[in-house]
């Protein structure tokens, strides 16, 4: 290869940021002594610098100033994505995917600010960055080197907007989709963790507000106002996923819960206008205090001593009422949607738990619990085999990633409470359910997580 070949034509984009004499060097500079990411005539990027990791240089101590953060972030949102043109581009991917099953950004809003706030808003390149790294898939089923990067960066930056004393709308959206991308590629404790945050922040911000007057007034617009909405609802739906899946308990106090429970599941008339079907079954389903129950009555062992049969009977006639209006609407009983995800979660649990009750009299509770969880489990394998043969049709990127704890549940179940039952006659059940979770991997690695240890469940 000759000197000339060898050399790109301009510095890397890391020099150029950081103002520094770059030798030009391929496949990296000198400066840096691996890959570098080196803009191109038709300003796509080299494609011999696809993998680098994305460097993080934060001002020296003395300068850490809230302009300094502010002109560190934007700048490195920039160099991570580039320029205009492929943030939109990003963002287009984000919303044909992501938003279809959190839809807590406002499409039309978004763009409208787009070229102003990119360079002005560091919240918002922040946001913009993590909208980015939701909407990138995984590499051979495995997070690569520029996105581990990229969500290190993230994380990074969150952190340097806190130490400002910042607390806005756009980071609380950062922070939530940061606290997806941990949840759906099975990062946990940071999930948790991440979880916390986010309702501390969110309550902090008065996103969980009720009233319409004082949330337009608080975001400015009736518009933000909806966005914070349906952003606080979005983060109790991921509360209650990350409390199922970690058995700890909701991180969300009923303190500041809305008074009215229907309230909680937000406004979503501005960013995501419903039909009549899906007015249904936002109605129909379970309220937030009956998924708390679940997680009180499963976690808490004071509850195991004197647990009440008839407020469980209770709470099944609610679950077993929302799974009647899944079946009045087949078009939306799919796997597809992140409220039905998360009482199919709650479900299982709460059944297979109703299964061990041992109380008095407990046995029409134990029989009816196991019924409803044959049929539970049936309806998702049901769902799993249209999924893997193309049946249902969906969009792989668009996958939410709240539908795959309970299909990790249901094989589970498969494996104890309901192997070799007579009611659950399909063998080919727990190959269907795993042919599922191998699929989902494909997006988010938390199904490969679980797959990894269903196997390691079967070398026992």
């Amino acid at each position: 290869m000759s000197r000339q070949s060898s050399r790109a034509q301009q510095a890397c984009l890391r020099c150029r940021t950081q103002k520094r004499k770059c030798d030009k060097q391929l496949p990296g500079c000198a400066l840096l002594s691996r890959a570098c990411r080196y803009a191109v005539q038709n300003g796509s990027v080299n494609p011999a610098a696809q993998q680098p990791s994305v460097s993080v240089p934060v001002p020296e101590l003395t300068q850490l100033t809230p302009e300094s953060i502010s002109s560190t972030i934007k700048a490195q949102v920039i160099t991570a994505i580039g320029g205009e043109r492929s943030v939109r581009q990003a963002a287009a991917v984000y919303f044909q995917t992501i938003q279809s099953w959190l839809p807590i950004i406002d499409e039309r809003l978004y763009y409208d600010r787009l070229p102003s706030s990119l360079k002005d808003t560091p919240e918002f390149c922040l946001l913009t960055l993590c909208m980015f790294l939701l909407g990138t898939v995984p590499v051979d089923h495995e997070l690569s080197l520029r996105m581990r990067s990229l969500y290190t960066l993230a994380k990074t930056f969150v952190a340097l907007i806190d130490a400002t004393g910042e607390n806005t709308l756009d980071l609380l959206q950062a922070r939530l989709l940061l606290t997806i991308f941990e949840v759906g590629h099975g990062m946990y404790p940071a999930a948790y963790m991440s979880m916390g945050a986010n309702v501390r922040a969110a309550v902090a911000l008065g996103a969980n507000g009720t009233c319409d007057r004082q949330l337009c007034a608080m975001f400015n617009s009736a518009e933000r106002a909806d966005e914070a909405r349906c952003t606080w609802r979005g983060i109790v739906i991921a509360d209650r996923y990350v409390a199922l899946e970690s058995g700890k308990g909701s991180l969300i106090h009923k303190d500041v819960m809305p008074m009215n429970a229907a309230e909680s599941q937000g406004s979503i008339r501005t960013i995501c206008p419903t039909t009549r079907a899906e007015t249904a079954i936002h109605e129909a389903r379970p309220s937030i205090p009956s998924i708390d129950q679940v997680l009180t009555h499963v976690h808490d062992p004071t509850q195991h001593q004197d647990f009440n049969n008839n407020e469980a009977l209770q709470l099944l006639k609610t679950l077993n009422a929302f799974e009647a209006t899944l079946q009045a609407h087949p078009a939306l009983n799919t796997l597809c949607d992140s409220t039905t995800a998360l009482w199919r979660s709650a479900a299982l649990t709460f059944m297979k738990f109703g299964c061990h009750v041992k109380q008095p009299d407990g046995e029409y509770c134990n029989a009816l619990a196991l019924t409803r969880l044959v049929e539970l489990v049936k309806d998702l394998v049901s769902s799993c085999v249209m999924l893997v043969s193309g049946v249902s049709p969906f969009h792989p990127g668009a996958l939410p990633v709240f539908v795959i704890q309970p299909v990790y549940k249901a094989a589970l179940l498969l494996r104890g409470d309901l192997m070799n039952n007579p009611r659950f006659q399909n063998k080919n059940a727990g190959r269907d359910l795993e042919n599922s979770l191998q699929c989902m991997g494909g997006r988010w690695l938390a199904a490969r997580r679980y797959l990894l240890d269903l196997g390691g469940r079967d070398m026992q």
